[in-house]
């Protein structure tokens, strides 16, 4: 009985290693080149990205942890590297979307955007770029009232610790092609210390 255990856990730790490597999340530099460069206190940012046949999408954090009273950066990008010099692709006011949830509260906070709809010329090898901007509501009788209150005013988060997710959400196609939808998602999670 005690041998069938130890070939269980063996099996349920080799399942479980590529999901475990799958989700992690390293700090490489800008450039994409994967590689691990240095710790959050070096200065380096943080990145994560996925791709997805022609398209590459990438979420970066300036840093992995912030200072309570320094802006918090996160920048989104899309890249096609398709065989075409250039694509449209369409999509809401932007091809992304932030969803922020603040894990110690366990508070979501809400991406707002326009949904009309927008063409945007997607240059081969060239990244599309957006930077996060704020969005969200709140109502005063909300339990975390207070909470968004302090994280909708200026650049900065409350301290905490924030799981972002980024998702680019666009379609190709046009009158004369078939219509491909995408839904392409990255995260990465960062800290604010008080």
């Amino acid at each position: 009985m005690e041998m069938w255990n130890k070939i269980g856990i063996v099996l349920v730790a080799t399942l479980l290693f590529p999901f475990l490597l799958g989700c992690s999340q390293g700090i490489q530099d800008e450039t994409g080149s994967g590689g691990v460069v240095g710790a959050a206190a070096t200065g380096t940012s943080l990145v994560s990205e996925t791709e997805a046949g022609d398209f590459v999408v990438r979420l970066i954090s300036k840093k992995a942890i912030y200072e309570a009273e320094e802006p918090v950066e996160l920048t989104a990008k899309l890249k096609y590297s398709g065989e075409e010099d250039k694509l449209s692709i369409f999509h809401g006011a932007s091809p992304f979307w932030f969803h922020i949830r603040e894990t110690t509260r366990g508070i979501d906070i809400p991406y707002i955007m326009n949904l009309p709809l927008k063409e945007t010329k997607l240059k081969r090898d060239q990244w599309l770029e957006v930077n996060y901007r704020k969005t969200g509501s709140y109502s005063e009788e909300d339990e975390h009232a207070q909470f968004m209150k302090e994280f909708l005013e200026g650049d900065t988060f409350p301290p905490g610790v924030y799981e972002i997710e980024l998702r680019a959400d666009f379609y190709t196609g046009n009158f004369n092609v078939k219509e491909q939808k995408y839904n392409i998602s990255t995260a990465l999670i960062i800290e604010v210390r008080d």
